[in-house]
């Protein structure tokens, strides 16, 4: 029974090392996640980048382990119960020795579906459970976009791009300014902006920012602070939304300046389904207004990897620019 317990022990040992393996290594990723889409993903599927071969097999090694131990110390846990009394003979250990080794090939079939499954719905779309999340993996696509440029000597590719295409393209201005992330995406677009005067050769790197003019980011700032801070009095909320207009117009003009031709064009018919393409990666997104209290909501956002799809959305931005002449 002793040899029942080690195995029991040591499988669940081998799973747990597993998982806490993947979470330390996914953790910058992982930790905006609410906590059941985190052991949803660990235990499935932890979304990848495009650059990287994903492996179901540390999923399913970390899941049957688990399973295994747990099973192997619950049967032992039973068999030690004073009313059980185990009748070893060898028809008995045949059956128990094929029982247990099926369990362990329908462990690995079903682990190794689960991941398939979860792998097929990222690449269809990985949905973002808030707005900071998707500023943070927009931030992350934005830094490895910017890396890859340099990394080619500064020389541009068809995929070394950026459009970006929404009401108020500061992310983080109304909800979160000075956070970490906010900052690592200030410097990341600004990046990209520095990107387009530095590009050797004929071709340039690709950076448009299509957002709204000046009154529609005055409207989207304001419609902000006035769900957010209902019972504010007028003449603070306007400071708000002044400073936010301000903060607003000098990132755009820094964008222009560091791209050292314009980048940034304004128009007054900015569609609420929103996008942004970094290189061969489309994020797709609603900006909604705050509950009070909050920060920026958003609806059906979502990370498609895939270029055929990025080309989809390139006409896209096409039809909107042919509006916002």
């Amino acid at each position: 029974m002793i040899i029942w317990l080690i195995l029991g022990v040591l499988s669940f040992v081998v799973g747990a090392f597993t998982y806490v393996r993947l979470w330390s290594e996914n953790k910058e990723r992982l930790k905006l996640l609410p906590t059941p889409d985190i052991i949803v993903a660990l235990v499935s599927h932890v979304p990848s980048d495009a650059s990287v071969r994903p492996s179901p097999k540390r999923h399913i090694v970390a899941g049957v382990s688990i399973c295994m131990g747990v099973c192997l110390l619950v049967g032992v846990g039973i068999s030690q119960l004073p009313f059980v009394k185990p009748d070893y003979n060898a028809h008995g250990t045949a059956l128990t020795a094929a029982g247990l080794t099926f369990g362990i090939l329908i462990s690995i079939i079903s682990f190794w579906t689960l991941w398939q499954t979860k792998k097929i719905e990222s690449l269809q779309g990985a949905y973002f459970p808030g707005f900071k999340k998707l500023t943070d993996d927009l931030t992350k696509e934005l830094e490895k976009l910017n890396q890859d440029f340099v990394d080619h000597g500064c020389s541009a590719s068809a995929g070394h791009r950026l459009i970006f295409i929404t009401k108020n393209p500061y992310f983080g201005v109304l909800s979160f300014f000075n956070d970490p992330i906010e900052i690592r995406f200030r410097n990341a677009l600004c990046a990209a902006a520095e990107n387009v005067s530095r590009s050797q050769g004929a071709t340039k790197f690709c950076m448009v920012v299509l957002c709204g003019n000046v009154g529609t980011i005055e409207a989207f700032n304001r419609e902000f602070f006035e769900n957010k801070f209902p019972l504010l009095n007028q003449t603070d909320r306007d400071a708000k939304i002044t400073d936010a207009n301000n903060k607003t117009e000098a990132l755009l003009a820094e964008l222009d300046a560091k791209a050292r031709m314009q980048v940034v064009f304004r128009g007054a018919n900015i569609p609420d389904l929103q996008f942004a393409i970094a290189s061969h990666t489309v994020f797709e997104f609603i900006l909604l207004e705050p509950r009070a209290g909050s920060i920026t909501g958003i609806a059906g956002a979502r990370k498609i990897e895939d270029g055929l799809v990025c080309s989809r959305f390139l006409k896209q931005y096409e039809l909107i620019k042919k509006l916002n002449p």
